[in-house]
This record gives C-alpha cells, sequence and structure tokens, in this order.
C-alpha cells in the first residue's frame, strides 16, 4: 500500500475525526473506566457512522454531570493539532517567571491584528462555568494592573435591562430570556460588545468577560475585534458552580441565580462554551486554572500567565532589564556607571537616545527636531521606540540593560513590558529632598546648568514625586522594588546596589 493509498483509506472511513471524537469524549467526561467508555462510543457508532464530528460523543451524553476541563491541579494546555491530545504542561510560578521570562504561546502582543476603531492593546478573556469566581478575580486584575480595564458583557446586561426591561419592548424581551437562563440575542449582545469596547481605546489592557461563550460568537468576535491575546479558564465542577449560584442568588436576587436559571445556564456552558474553549485550545491561546483551590492561589495563577504570555521582542528574550530610579540629584547617574563597569549592562537614557537621534539628522530626528521646536512632548510611543531600537541592537553584546529615568509614567512602565520585555526589578535611588537640592546647588556652581537654580530644583523635585509614586506603588505590588538610602557614600550606596542585583 502506497502513502496516498493510506491516506484515501484513513479518509474515506473517517479515520481521523473518529480518533478526535473519542478523545474529546475522553477529555470531556474522564470516565474511570475509560475501556467500557470507548466500547460504548464504538457500539453506538455502529448503528450510523455517517457523521463523524469531534463532539459527536459529547452530545449524545448532555445530561452527564459536568466534570473538570483540566487535572486538578490547574494545567496549561500547549496548541495542538485538533486530531491528537498532547500532555499539558504545569504553568510557571510567578518566582520562575522573574527569573527567566518565558518564550511566547502564540502571537505577541503586538503582533495580533487588531480592527479598526477597537482597542489596540492587550485583550485577555476570563471564561468559566457561571458561578466560578470569574468576577472576584477581574477586580483583582485590574487592581493588579493600574489602567488596565475590566468588559463585563454581563455585567452591561443586567444594566441595560435594569434601565430599559420595564420600558422597552426589545429590552423587556431581554429581560424574560436573561430571567430563563437563556442566552440574550446575538445581535444584541454583539452590539454590547463592540459599544463597550470602543469606550476603552486608550486602555493599556482589558480583560473581557461574558464574551464570546460559543462558537459563532467567536466568528463574530474575530470579524468585530479581531484581537485576542490570551483566554484563561477557571475551571470548577457543575456541584460547586450550583452552589455557589444559589446561594448568590439568595444574597444579591439576581434574577438570573434562581434554580431553574442556574440549570439552564450549566447546561448551556456544557453545550456551547466548552466546544469555544477548544477552539481557544487549538489555537495555542489557552490557560486552565483549577478553579477549586483557594483565591489567592487561582489569582496568582493567572497573574502568571498573563505576566509570562510572551516577549514580544525574541532579540531581548533572556535579556536582564533594571529600571533605574531617582530624583534629580539622587546620584543614579554615578551609580549606573558603576554598574555598567562591573555587570556589563547597557545604560539606557531616554534623554540621550532623544539627543542622539536629533543629532544624528534622520528623518525622525527631523521629526523630533519639528516637534520640539513648536514646544510639544515627544510621545511615548516615539520614546518606546528609541529604547526598544536600542536595546535590540546591543542585545547580543550586553549582559544586561539599565533604563535609566524610566518609567517616566505607569503607561509608560506597562507599555514597555507589553511591546518590548519584562522588567526584573526596578531601583529606586531614595533620596530626601533637601540633600538632593543641596547636591544640585553645589553642582550649579559649575556646571552653568539653567535648571540648577532652588526655585526650578523645588518644582522638578514636586513633579519627580508625582509621576514617580504611582510607578513604583505599580511595581511594589509585584515585589519588584528595590529602595536603596542614597544618602551615604558613592562606595556605600553602590554596595547596597550589588547586593539587589547579586541576588
Amino acid at each position: 500500500m502506497t502513502t496516498e493509498d493510506a491516506k484515501n483509506y484513513l479518509a474515506m472511513r473517517q479515520i481521523p475525526q473518529l480518533f478526535e471524537s473519542l478523545m474529546t469524549g475522553l477529555m470531556y467526561y474522564r470516565p474511570d473506566d475509560h475501556i467500557s467508555y470507548l466500547q460504548e462510543c464504538l457500539q453506538k457508532l455502529q448503528s450510523d457512522s455517517s457523521d463523524v464530528r469531534w463532539n459527536l460523543f459529547i452530545q449524545q451524553r448532555l445530561k452527564t454531570p459536568l466534570p473538570p476541563i483540566t487535572p486538578d491541579n490547574g494545567r496549561r494546555l500547549e496548541s495542538r493539532d485538533p486530531s491528537f491530545i498532547t500532555e499539558p504542561t504545569m504553568p510557571p510560578s510567578l518566582e520562575e517567571k522573574r527569573g527567566s521570562p518565558l518564550p511566547p504561546i502564540g502571537k505577541s502582543w503586538t503582533e495580533t491584528a487588531t480592527k479598526a476603531g477597537m482597542p489596540n492593546c492587550p485583550i485577555v478573556i476570563l471564561m468559566g462555568g457561571p458561578g466560578c469566581g470569574k468576577a472576584t478575580q477581574c477586580k483583582r486584575l485590574i487592581d493588579r494592573y493600574p489602567g488596565w480595564v475590566h468588559v463585563s458583557i454581563g455585567d452591561s446586561l443586567r444594566q441595560e435591562i435594569m434601565q430599559q426591561g420595564t420600558v422597552d419592548d426589545k429590552w423587556g424581551m431581554v429581560s424574560t430570556l436573561v430571567q430563563n437562563g437563556e442566552m440574550a440575542p446575538e445581535d444584541v449582545t454583539l452590539e454590547l460588545v463592540s459599544s463597550e469596547l470602543k469606550k476603552h481605546v486608550n486602555a493599556p489592557g482589558i480583560i473581557l468577560e461574558g464574551f464570546p461563550r460559543t462558537l459563532s460568537q467567536i466568528k463574530q468576535y474575530e470579524d468585530l475585534v479581531g484581537r485576542v491575546d490570551m483566554v484563561v479558564v477557571v475551571d470548577c465542577e457543575e456541584k460547586y458552580l450550583q452552589q455557589r449560584l444559589l446561594g448568590r442568588g439568595h444574597d444579591t436576587g439576581r434574577v438570573d441565580d434562581n434554580i431553574n436559571a442556574v440549570a439552564a445556564r450549566i447546561a448551556f456552558f456544557k453545550e456551547n462554551t466548552l466546544p469555544a474553549i477548544k477552539h481557544f485550545d487549538d489555537a495555542g491561546k489557552l490557560v486552565v486554572v483549577n478553579g477549586a483551590q483557594e483565591e489567592d492561589k487561582i489569582f496568582e495563577e493567572i497573574c502568571s500567565a498573563i505576566e509570562s504570555f510572551s516577549v514580544p521582542v525574541p532579540e531581548l528574550k533572556g535579556s536582564r532589564v533594571v529600571f533605574v530610579l531617582g530624583g534629580p540629584g539622587s546620584g543614579k547617574g554615578t551609580q549606573c556607571e558603576r554598574m555598567v563597569q562591573k555587570y556589563g549592562f547597557t545604560h539606557l537614557s531616554s534623554g540621550d537616545l532623544l539627543r542622539a537621534e536629533v543629532a544624528s539628522g534622520s528623518s525622525l530626528g527631523k521629526e523630533l527636531t519639528a516637534t520640539m521646536e513648536k514646544g510639544q512632548l515627544v510621545t511615548a510611543e516615539t520614546v518606546l521606540k528609541l529604547l526598544k531600537n536600542a536595546m535590540v541592537a546591543n542585545a547580543k553584546s550586553s549582559k544586561g540593560f539599565l533604563i535609566d529615568g524610566y518609567p517616566r509614567e505607569l503607561c509608560q512602565g506597562i507599555m514597555f513590558e507589553g511591546e518590548v520585555t519584562a522588567v526584573e526589578c526596578v531601583i529606586y535611588f531614595e533620596v530626601a529632598d533637601d540633600t538632593m537640592t543641596a547636591r544640585l546647588l553645589k553642582r550649579a556652581e559649575t556646571s552653568g546648568r539653567v535648571d540648577d537654580n532652588e526655585e526650578t530644583i523645588k518644582l522638578r523635585l514636586k513633579t519627580f514625586h508625582d509621576v514617580t509614586t504611582p510607578v513604583l506603588d505599580h511595581y511594589k505590588k509585584q515585589n519588584k522594588v528595590h529602595t536603596i538610602n542614597a544618602e551615604g557614600s558613592v562606595d556605600e550606596i553602590f554596595t547596597k546596589v550589588c547586593k539587589v542585583l547579586d541576588k
């Protein structure tokens, strides 16, 4: 038999589809006696083998209780060929992730296509059965990532129902459907998705909850929005979902948390949303988190997945990147010189990069000159582009990067990690304002710098604290800030720096 004959034989008898349907059934139901389960499936198939679909054996057993869709320890599923199942691998812990950035799961943040008029930022879809705690995790995530937005289509629907359900025929009909545990009409939902996302075109990141929930909605989402960077599923057993929903309904009075609606919602999830989850799994975008764990553990695993999603610039994979912050006169420039000498780092300053680009006479340099002559600020995107280009140019020869005086605003830090690479830590040289003022006035005696006078220094220090505090708060939440008392001698301060970098 030739290779072509073998292919024709397999295709004519739908063997690949048969294996896929059997494996999907095994993954879906996790039977204790897998041999008996397979025999039962094959016996049923003998009576009608005309249409072998991937979900054939799921549809025949819809009344079976919902099993977990991942083993008990919560696992991250890699992209797979739909004709077979590969062995899942564990997601990294936050500590492991900090040590060595992970390779991308799929496309990086910046490679994912976005439709016109929609947010061009990372979009993470959070999925799971009704009552699995998605909303709670979403609220914690937007606290963890300042500026990110939580878009809950379910909450938006309920809000519209409360506002218009009694006065508008369309929303009155939607209200009835939701109370019965059914889906709102897809045109209504899609219109709501579009309007909600368009409100946040400038967000640094979006957590989307409650959409898409079916394969047809995935197609609608792809046509409308296009971009999806990661899908996180909080995996819970049906018994847990029922108990939590009914308890919540008693406490909150939510219209869709009554016993009949709960049963209908869980049934819908099993029949429609699980196939949608498989679609994202096949696309290599799925992360599954065990929802039976403590809330803090679930949150930690979701954050670990998001933060290690990808290295947007492959050339910088594994590079040590340190943000260096300190007020004017804090001595961070001197310490950066020492770090370069000892550790072989490349020292990058956004101000130096801008001046070098202007001096080069390049087309970008001319644009920068024109911008500054008009008294306008250089955009964060331009600064980021210069930093990224400089890092890539030095990637092969450098042992790491010191980014001096950056980020100046929180949005810059978020953009950097989303579009360049992860940051290992932030070194903050803390000096009292009086000390920095004295140092700058001393420097003014010989430097002749026009901004080294007492009035200007006071304004510069206030501006520094105003813009730097949110940046430090953000990275403190990630345990990445190392505050160094920089009041001592140069040698004393550098000894403290080395203790941080040698860890």
